[in-house]
């Protein structure tokens, strides 16, 4: 199993569309105005990426505490133009474990699991210690560039290190 930990805020929601009033999902999240519209080429390129690789998404972003619902997030993200398999979301750090790191939450999410490869899309550094290998950093400004897939794409198809 190969995955790609997503982040959306900066990575397919860039800084100028976070500000724009264009809306999506207004019917898969009724009780709201929806939420903004991805980036097309943004999403073009992660489709890229899982197409390419045969990786799903599992969703590390903070939109996890808005949409707390796996299948509702799935609808969300179908809706705004993915079409790679999303596995699941990472836990939010609670107990024990919460240092308050997307990093932890990472790894939490990957000590079950078999996995072949994974790469985290996030354009913050939240805590990567020890996956910073997997790490790949869109610029907010413009969200997930081809340059930033094609390191994706590199990652996920090397040997594992975690």
């Amino acid at each position: 199993m190969r995955i790609v930990f997503l982040d959306i805020d900066g990575v397919l929601l860039t800084y100028e569309s976070m500000a724009s009033d264009r809306r999506a999902c207004r019917e898969i999240l009724p009780d709201t105005n929806g939420c903004p519209a991805f980036d097309a080429e943004c999403v073009r390129e992660l489709n890229w990426i899982c197409n390419v690789t045969k990786a799903s998404i599992v969703v590390s972003s903070t939109w996890r505490q808005h949409i707390p619902e796996l299948n509702t997030m799935r609808k969300v993200l179908i809706d705004q133009g993915i079409n790679a398999p999303v596995f699941g979301m990472t836990p939010i750090a609670e107990g024990e474990w919460d240092s308050h790191d997307r990093g932890d939450e990472i790894a939490h999410f990957l000590a079950p699991l078999d996995v072949e490869s994974f790469v985290i899309l996030d354009d913050f550094d939240m805590g990567w210690a020890g996956l910073e290998a997997h790490w790949v950093q869109p610029n907010g400004n413009f969200g997930l560039q081809h340059k930033d897939a094609e390191l994706a794409v590199s990652i996920l198809r090397s040997e594992p290190k975690h």
